[in-house]
């Protein structure tokens, strides 16, 4: 304000501000965001910032996995037809429908290994290689589960 009168313009930081929040509050993009962090937040144990993920590593149907009791699997439905995935303070999302998810997951969360073979049956079959199988390697990532011999 220069004389009493206002700036025909807002300052450049005030703009980026606004801008910033009206792209946040979008509803698509909200819902999002709120799933995510209370996903990451449930699954954290109490952590921040939360151990980083390992790289993940390929998976044989062979290989046996046994859930973790105090990690469990968390997850919710994407706007984008996706299903969000959370363990330990990490997300990631899947084109596996929740039900798939759901199901996969359940599997695991016995005291018994169980083999990732096994565990793909729980998803539609186009999806088992691709989809199924990256999944079930990022959450190995996030040590939601664990190989056993």
């Amino acid at each position: 304000m220069t004389g009493g009168v206002l700036a025909p313009t807002l300052p450049e930081a005030l703009t980026t501000a606004a801008r910033a929040l009206h792209d946040f509050a979008d509803p698509v993009a909200m819902r999002r965001r709120v799933a995510v962090l209370s996903l990451r937040r449930w699954t954290a144990g109490g952590f921040e910032p939360v151990p980083p993920a390992t790289a993940p590593r390929a998976l044989s149907d062979a290989d046996r996995l046994r859930g973790d009791p105090q990690a469990p699997v968390l997850w919710a439905p994407d706007p984008d037809s996706c299903t969000l995935c959370a363990a330990n303070g990490h997300e990631t999302r899947t084109r596996l429908a929740p039900d798939e998810v759901r199901r996969l997951t359940r599997a695991l969360s016995g005291p018994d290994p169980v083999a990732v073979g096994a565990l793909l049956n729980a998803v539609a079959p186009g999806a088992r290689r691709d989809v199924g199988r990256a999944l079930l390697e990022r959450l190995e990532s996030f040590r939601a589960f664990h190989r056993t011999p």
